[in-house]
């Protein structure tokens, strides 16, 4: 039942970014400078650190084109142009790295000329937890964020986060019904 769980997260997850650059391959000649969402997250940091920043890459085309630093528990903002498949990766020292990858694409004009705000929090897990966490799986993005067209505005794909987070922590859950 694992690896089925697994294969399926695996093929939703490649069937997400072909389509995503499918989409942007076909409207890359439309790219301008124009940022259309703006994506705000938080890394939550439960434990108190000396070392109490973080470190925010975004990335397009695997290449980082802006990052920032930013004190634990604290927003950071990135501006997003249209029709781009970007990811974020969130660093702390002591603590396991996020990928959170951003498909802007909007399939109907209408929404072309809009702005939008996507909010979001992560929490980091502590590397002393990695162990604990399945190895195969803690490489996956935790989230993908695309356009809903019911909500008509950005949101992340609820369905791949909840496998993706059973998944990952499928080990602790087994270790505690024991």
């Amino acid at each position: 039942m694992r690896t089925i769980t697994k294969s399926l997260l695996v093929v939703v997850l490649f069937m997400q970014i072909q389509f995503a650059y499918a989409n942007v391959s076909i409207f890359s000649n439309k790219k301008d400078s124009v940022v259309y969402l703006e994506i705000r997250g938080r890394a939550i940091i439960r434990e108190k650190m000396k070392d109490d920043v973080y470190k925010v890459q975004l990335m397009e085309n695997n290449k980082v084109i802006d990052s920032v630093l930013e004190s634990d528990n604290e927003m950071f903002s990135f501006g997003l142009q249209k029709n781009c498949f970007y990811s974020l990766k969130i660093y702390k020292k002591g603590y396991l790295s996020k990928l959170i990858v951003i498909n802007t694409y909007i399939p109907e004009s209408k929404y072309l000329k809009d702005y939008f705000i996507f909010e979001f929090e992560t929490e980091l897990i502590n590397i002393v937890e990695e162990e604990k966490l399945d190895q195969d799986t803690k490489d996956f993005p935790i989230a993908i964020i695309q356009f809903d067209k019911l909500k008509q505005g950005f949101d992340y794909n609820q369905l791949y986060t909840y496998n993706i987070k059973k998944d990952l922590y499928k080990q602790e859950i087994i270790s505690n019904n024991k």
